[in-house]
């Protein structure tokens, strides 16, 4: 009997009576095609007639946890929550060298030549003529090179701090060692101490100096004046103004160096010429003023030694 196309519609593959599977169909048998899985509808479609509120978006599947099996271990991880943050870029490098920028701020940072170097011209400038900062400014760029603050003027990060960093950082901190027991010894040896008679008594040297030096003026001013007079009464004052010229050199301590010794030779030659000078005025004769013109011209030349005495003092300081 042949089927009929009812039946051949509805008649499946038969299957094996053992295992289930199914197996080719006789030739005049008719498998009933199956159905093709439905696609989902998107979220939002529309259809003409259809209320788009009806259509429901497409449910997320409900997740399923993991059953552990035996042996292992389950350790859930959370789900991220959205995508990792980016990286910030890498800073551009600059052309200017870390090592460079690092030497210069310590042999030249007094005149701000880091800063130049780094194109930062207005603050090298300030720091050329407050010398630093006064020393201040020096220490903090050097450590601001170190930490890798310091920038070009671009604001790029300087070449090569990676990779000299850490020798930079070695000698830096030994020179600051160095220093700081360098201090330590000059204290412990009295070393300041010493510096501070030798400024006190510079400076006490330099004010004696002066004294001299008013007095030697003083008393040339007055040679000088007595040499314009005319006759003994016109000789007179001036033979009292400089013996009391040499009064006042007869109160000023005589150093003991150069500068004192040529001092006591103009204070002596002065008082012979204040005695000379008494007589001319008491007899104004042509031997009398030969007399005295022979102390002006000596102690002329003992001012002039004097002079050299005082240049080579103010050098040796």
């Amino acid at each position: 009997m042949e089927n009929t196309p009812t039946e051949q519609s509805t008649r499946q593959a038969p299957t094996d009576g053992v295992t289930g599977d199914r197996v080719a169909p006789a030739p005049n048998d008719v498998v009933q095609p199956m159905t093709p899985p439905v696609a989902p509808v998107p979220a939002g479609t529309t259809f003409a007639g259809v209320n788009p509120a009806v259509v429901a978006p497409e449910a997320a599947p409900a997740a399923v946890p993991p059953v552990p099996q035996p042996g292992y271990e389950y350790t859930e991880v959370p789900p991220s929550p959205g995508m990792p943050a980016a990286q910030p870029p890498l800073q551009e490098e600059s052309n200017k060298s870390y090592v460079a920028t690092w030497l210069f701020a310590w042999f030249l940072g007094i005149f701000g030549v880091d800063r130049f170097y780094l194109g930062k011209v207005g603050t090298g400038i300030l720091k050329l003529i407050t010398f630093g900062g006064l020393g201040i400014w020096v220490w903090v760029d050097i450590i601001l090179v170190l930490a890798g603050v310091t920038k070009d003027k671009s604001g790029r990060r300087l070449a090569g701090r990676e990779k000299y960093l850490k020798l930079s950082l070695i000698l830096t901190i030994g020179v600051f060692v160095l220093f700081i027991i360098a201090d330590m010894v000059f204290f412990m040896t009295g070393g300041y101490s010493k510096l501070a008679k030798y400024e006190s008594g510079a400076i006490r040297s330099q004010m004696i100096y002066s004294n001299y030096s008013n007095a030697v003026d003083t008393m040339i001013d007055s040679l000088n004046r007595a040499s314009t007079a005319q006759s003994g009464s016109d000789l007179q004052p001036y033979c009292k103004q400089l013996a009391d010229d040499a009064t006042s050199m007869k109160g000023l301590k005589v150093t003991n160096d150069a500068v004192g010794k040529a001092f006591e030779t103009i204070r002596g030659d002065t008082v012979t010429a204040v005695t000379d000078c008494n007589a001319t005025a008491a007899s104004f004769t042509t031997g009398n003023i030969e007399q005295f013109n022979g102390d002006f011209s000596r102690l002329n030349t003992d001012a002039q030694q004097y002079n050299k005495a005082i240049i080579a003092a103010n050098g040796a300081d």
